[in-house]
């Protein structure tokens, strides 16, 4: 603890002060020494006080030897001229290495000649360092503007000028640096921004918003020199600042990039307005995008449903489906037809044409493909080949039945004449009536042939369905007999239909046999008539048949005008049932699935034949194990009846010759 001495005072006010408090004398021989240094020295040079008290030499040999010229320098002019010393230099010290220092004396000139300063030395490396670092970053920032790929502005909020712009800004806006710093962000937009705010109020929101610290992240149009809109992204960013309110502005110009995306919306909007479904596949198969065609083709309400989904599980077959990629991405390229799976599970027959496609470097990237629903077309196409194929079979069944019921009739007529004779023997007799019988069977098929081909006569009247089934009941129940329970509904709104009787009664009959032959152990027949609303042509091959039981898949009459309605007559079975194939060519004459000798295939191509010699269609429905359906279909005749038709000579021949087979 100081004493109340004076000095000891000093001596304890000098050790407070940070570094050394000395005295520095030059005497005129140019010798040097430090009659007093306080404890400090020992940490600013690293000597004692006593080793330098005569003679400075100790200290000196401390300076760096790049500032040792300087200093001793500056110690002469200040000696000169009697003027405050000052000096920075390096000392390297043994214990702590090279460290910054700072002097500051003040000189004055004793009786002998010399010169004695009073002054201090601190140490300054800590300010020193932070300089030069402040130096290195400022120097860094400054180089990163100056090379920066955007466009960097600095504006000074409160007098709304920019006030610092790299070359980068210089050659987006054509306008030199010294150009921008005289201008303002309003004089360098246009009145309007694209949303309708007016570029002024627009631009100090954004300003605001960045003072306040907010992201601020956006586009903007800016102005070059020549009046041309550019577009920006821009970026601001407060600046740190003691003084003033900068925020700094990152400009990339995107008037290429907005041109590129124009051109890829127009193009997605194309694309997606295709009318043929497009789909783009990852090299590993699953959906990265789909057009609006390609989710309404397979039955799916949002592209999110779809995308990501591997391609094989949307096809019908799903080693199909995988044969068909090996061979894209085998051969680069593929075309053929694909079965692929509706979100309901039904099966689509699409049109493909895929290809795979590759980046700028040739990597491949995925696939793409186009897809086409062909199902109608090639029901169509199956449609038209099987008529084309009835067309043919009928023509040359047509034109056999032609020449072979000529043939029968003169054979009928001579039987006739040989039969009436009176002096024939028993046995005789017997024999021509053996040859009578095949001669009346013969005549059967051939009228089996004739309606088949649509050359037979017909008569056609306005008939009561209901009447006609109700009348043929107990007739169909006795032929089917007892194990098989015959069930019948009839709608008592049913209007008439345009039809000829016997041919009704023949197709009931042919039916009725074929379902009692289908049901060995006993079963159900149901015949059923209704109005319906007629579908289609497209929807009439998802509703086929009724299935079992009553209305099937057909739509009531309440859901259509009159003129879309059809008199509906259906005969269902709860028997064995038809495979897909036996379905195919049910109605084709000649083929039957009965052994040998119990059929002649002509039963339901005479039924198909008849049904539409009177302007009707047939649908048939079966699946092994779950009945057979038939449904019949006849315009309804809604004016009132015009009676029964007047004989033969009234009879209707599409298709055939009038009146006499000849």
């Amino acid at each position: 603890m100081p004493t109340g001495d004076p000095i000891d005072l000093l001596h304890a006010l000098v050790r407070q002060i940070p570094g050394v408090v000395y005295q520095f004398r030059l005497f005129p021989d140019g010798r040097t020494c430090i009659p007093y240094a306080s404890e400090g020295i020992r940490r600013i040079f690293e000597v004692e006080p006593e080793e330098v008290r005569d003679d400075a030499s100790a200290a000196f040999s401390r300076l760096h030897e790049e500032d040792l010229p300087e200093v001793i320098a500056s110690i002469e002019a200040s000696a000169r001229t009697l003027r405050t010393w000052h000096a920075n230099a390096r000392v390297v010290l043994p214990e702590r290495g090279v460290r910054w220092i700072q002097g500051h004396a003040q000189p004055e000139r004793l009786a002998d000649g010399s010169t004695l300063w009073h002054g201090s030395i601190h140490d300054i490396t800590s300010e020193v360092e932070a300089r030069m670092a402040l130096g290195e970053s400022e120097a860094r920032y400054r180089s990163l503007i100056e090379h920066a790929p955007e466009a960097i502005l600095v504006l000074d909020a409160d007098t709304g000028f920019f006030v610092d712009a790299n070359p980068r800004a210089e050659r987006l806006f054509g306008l030199t640096r010294d150009e921008m710093l005289r201008t303002s962000v309003e004089a360098m937009s246009p009145v309007r921004q694209p949303d309708g705010r007016e570029s002024g109020v627009a631009a100090r929101a954004w300003i605001q918003a960045a003072l306040e610290g907010g992201r601020c992240i956006f586009e903007w149009v800016h102005r070059d020199a020549d009046g041309k809109e550019v577009f920006c992204e821009v970026r601001l960013l407060r600046l740190p600042d003691s003084h003033r309110r900068l925020v700094r502005g990152s400009l990339t110009d995107i008037t290429e990039r907005r041109r590129q995306q124009e051109a890829l919306l127009r193009l997605e909007t194309a694309i997606d307005s295709a009318l043929n479904g497009i789909a783009m596949a990852d090299v590993e198969g699953r959906l990265q995008y789909v057009n609006s065609a390609f989710i309404r083709m397979l039955g799916y309400g949002d592209p999110a449903e779809l995308l990501g989904v591997h391609a094989l599980d949307l096809g019908g077959d799903p080693d199909e489906m995988s044969a068909n990629i090996s061979s894209l991405v085998q051969d680069g390229t593929w075309r053929g037809e694909q079965r692929m799976r509706r979100k309901d599970g039904s099966i689509r027959v699409v049109q493909v044409s895929a290809s795979l496609f590759r980046d700028p470097a040739g990597n491949l990237q995925g696939m793409l493909g186009a897809f086409a629903d062909v199902t109608e077309a090639r029901r169509m196409e199956e449609q038209l080949a099987q008529a084309r194929k009835m067309e043919s079979v009928g023509r040359l069944a047509g034109g056999i039945a032609h020449d072979f019921h000529n043939l029968l009739t003169v054979m009928q007529g001579y039987m006739t004449f040989v039969l009436e004779r009176q002096d024939l023997i028993g046995e005789v007799r017997e024999d021509l009536g053996q040859v009578q019988r095949a001669i009346d069977m013969a005549g059967t098929l051939t009228q089996q042939l004739l309606t088949f081909s649509r050359k037979q006569v017909i008569t056609p009247q306005v008939l009561d369905l209901n009447a006609v089934v109700r009348r043929m009941q107990g007739l169909l129940a006795r032929m089917v007999g007892e194990d098989i329970e015959v069930e019948v509904f009839t709608d008592p709104e049913l209007p008439r239909v345009r039809f000829d009787p016997g041919q009704v009664e023949q197709i009931l009959m042919n039916l009725a046999a074929n379902a009692r032959d289908a049901m060995p152990r006993g079963g159900v027949l149901t015949l059923e008539t209704a109005l319906v609303r007629a579908l289609p042509a497209a929807e009439r091959e998802g509703r086929a048949g009724p299935g079992q039981g009553r209305g099937g898949d057909d739509l009531p009459a309440s859901e259509g005008s009159e003129a879309e309605m059809e008199v509906l007559l259906a005969v269902s079975d709860t028997g064995e049932g038809m495979t897909s194939e036996v379905v195919a060519h049910a109605f084709e004459p000649f083929y039957t699935t009965k052994e040998q000798g119990k059929g002649t295939g002509l039963g339901l191509a005479m039924i198909h034949g008849a049904v539409n010699q009177n302007g009707g269609r047939i649908a048939l429905h079966s699946e092994p194990g779950q009945g057979t359906a038939f449904k019949i279909y006849l315009p309804p005749v809604m004016a009132p009846s015009d009676g029964p038709g007047t004989g033969r000579g009234d009879g209707v021949h599409p298709g055939g010759d009038d009146g006499v087979l000849s």
